[in-house]
């Protein structure tokens, strides 16, 4: 089968094949296809598809739509997706991982890799009828508590990493810091450009926090290596997010799991927290967040990891999740308005919740 390398390239014939190669059709074939690009602002290591069938007759199991996502057509992305195989990654998730791990994500109806010919396509439930996370506007505290809920028990169930050979393409918090080039050195060169772009949208005290990290980071990414070690979604935010308001069980659906990684569970939800939910929400309520996560691990078996463990660990996470905007805001500009309005609430929320953790106490 010749598969496309591009979402203008994605045909009905091919779509045919792939639902008929998974055994989702036995006697339709698609005849039609409209392919809407969807994500635009959204990130930069993907291009993803909603692509609306047509059928040359009904069949029950036969989806309206589905969402084809394939690798990015800018440069920059794809050469860095390339060299930290996060396609690979991502594809490998949902073959391995997923199936046995207690988290929603959307159906997958396939999944191509051909490393030799670099073609990575996933083919998605659409979840149009659901609710889309969206950054920029943010989120309730109340999906804030659903947030912290879904993700524990991933933590919990891989918890230490016990497992950790059987999924040996995953890599170290130090390989993926390393891959980002997260250092000391990096964010002290890139404080100054960005506080000439972002400074305005920096809270009180939050200035003064950040010059504070940039001369105690390497301190705070040692102890940030010292937690225990889990599997990270790494990027989880609203924006990497639905929500089914039908759903008491499972509420939330998580994508985009590119950047996974083993290492200190409570730097995602210090990425939810922090990066989603504005100030007004979130303010006063950290510990009613912290500690939803942590009964989480607590139900899901974890042992040996106190309440005080949780707390320090969310402030670890809190430093590290604000180092993003400040590593990566030239990267808001490649996503146009939406993603200059993006670096903006990112901005705003991460520092104001450097200031309401009281993040100070793991700075040096």
């Amino acid at each position: 089968m010749t598969h496309p390398r591009t979402i203008d390239e994605i045909s009905a014939p091919w779509v045919t094949e792939i639902l008929r190669g998974v055994g989702v059709l036995r006697e339709s074939a698609v005849v039609a296809v409209d392919v809407r690009a969807i994500g635009q602002g959204i990130g930069f290591l993907s291009n993803r598809a909603r692509v609306t069938l047509t059928y040359d007759r009904a069949e029950e199991a036969a989806p309206a739509s589905v969402v084809v996502k394939m690798p990015s057509t800018v440069k920059e992305g794809a050469d860095f997706a390339e060299s930290t195989h996060v396609y690979e990654r991502e594809i490998r998730f949902y073959r391995e991982v997923a199936p046995h791990t207690p988290v929603r994500v959307p159906r997958v109806y396939a999944t191509v890799m051909d490393q030799a010919c670099d073609v990575f396509i996933l083919v998605l439930e659409d979840l149009k009828d659901l609710r889309a996370g969206d950054q920029v506007a943010g989120i309730s505290r109340r999906e804030a508590l659903a947030c912290a809920r879904t993700i524990a028990p991933l933590h919990a169930a891989w918890w230490k990493g016990d497992r950790r050979q059987a999924l040996p393409w995953v890599p170290t918090v130090e390989r993926q810091l390393d891959d980002l080039t997260i250092t000391s050195t990096h964010f002290r060169r890139a404080w100054p450009p960005f506080l000439e772009e972002f400074g305005d949208a920096l809270p009180a005290d939050g200035r003064a926090l950040g010059e504070r990290v940039s001369e105690h980071l390497d301190h705070i990414l040692a102890e940030f290596l010292k937690g225990p070690r889990t599997l990270v979604h790494f990027d989880y935010r609203a924006d990497n997010l639905f929500f089914d308001d039908s759903s008491r069980a499972s509420p939330v659906v998580v994508l985009d799991w590119q950047l996974l990684m083993w290492g200190l569970g409570a730097y995602d939800l210090a990425r939810v927290v922090g990066g989603s939910l504005p100030p007004e929400e979130r303010g006063g309520h950290h510990e009613e967040l912290v500690d939803c996560w942590y009964e989480g691990l607590l139900a899901g078996g974890v042992t040996g990891y106190t309440r005080a463990d949780a707390w320090h660990d969310y402030r670890l996470g809190a430093v590290m999740a604000m180092l993003n905007p400040v590593l990566f805001c030239y990267m808001f500009k490649t996503g146009g308005a939406r993603g200059t309005a993006l670096g903006a609430a990112m901005v705003t929320r991460l520092f104001s919740d450097l200031v309401e953790c009281g993040a100070e106490s793991v700075i040096p």
